[in-house]
């Protein structure tokens, strides 16, 4: 039920990365913000590519994540969220987000105010041209996926309110930058990985645990387990 999804955040455990773009409804939980309902409304604007114009500069350069579009207001209204579990990066401290949306374009890099995620994994994600004043992370904090992060902006390099997102295989490093749709799906936005189960607690359903369990049966000989289980 959406009651359930939106419980006990801090208990998953998922290897799988979600649609970084939060539900406008949020619940909280021990003080930490989630917005883990379905995302707020948002058009793909620009994909990952090898080269492309860069709508401020003019220059034909690497486009080394996906835009997501969130409108034409600049009201830093739509959430963002860490797309998976991971330890926060950048930035240093808390009110270091002081790029102005529609002003300085060179600040934060060009990237205005962003947001780096270092994951279990190895990866990190970017969270970038993000609303002033909206990061609520610093680096050193862990995060859990779908917690909430900042708001969507237009900081930076930037001509609308627009999440730009990136994934970095293996290092921080732009060219570790892979096509983030390789592993978010904006037609599975919510997805979670069959692997994170344990005996008392669990991520799947009902029918998803006792396929799994009656797996394990058939295959490993633990009888007097599985004799219990199935009774």
């Amino acid at each position: 039920s959406e009651e359930d999804q939106n419980k006990n955040y801090n208990s998953i455990e998922n290897n799988l990365y979600w649609w970084p773009v939060g539900s406008s409804e949020t619940t909280v939980e021990n003080g930490v913000e989630f917005a883990s309902g379905d995302p707020a409304s948002v058009a793909i604007s620009s994909t990952f590519q090898p080269n492309r114009v860069n709508p401020v500069t003019g220059n034909s350069e690497a486009h080394r994540g996906v835009d997501l579009l969130g409108g034409t207001t600049e009201a830093g209204v739509v959430n963002v969220i860490a797309a998976k579990d991971g330890v926060v990066v950048k930035p240093s401290a808390l009110g270091l987000d002081t790029c102005q949306s529609f002003g300085n374009v060179n600040c934060g890099s060009g990237f205005g105010n962003y947001i780096t995620i270092q994951h279990s994994d190895g990866n990190y994600t970017g969270y970038a041209h993000l609303h002033q004043g909206t990061i609520i992370v610093k680096a050193g904090d862990t995060v859990k996926q779908c917690q909430v992060i900042a708001k969507m902006g237009s900081s930076g390099q930037s001509t609308g309110t627009h999440l730009h997102f990136e994934i970095r295989e293996g290092a921080d490093l732009g060219t570790a930058a892979v096509d983030p749709l390789n592993y978010i799906d904006p037609d599975n936005p919510r997805p979670m990985s069959s692997g994170g189960w344990s005996l008392t607690s669990t991520s799947l359903s009902r029918a998803e645990f006792i396929a799994k369990m009656e797996n394990y049966c058939n295959t490993n000989g633990n009888t007097a387990f599985c004799n219990n289980f199935s009774a």
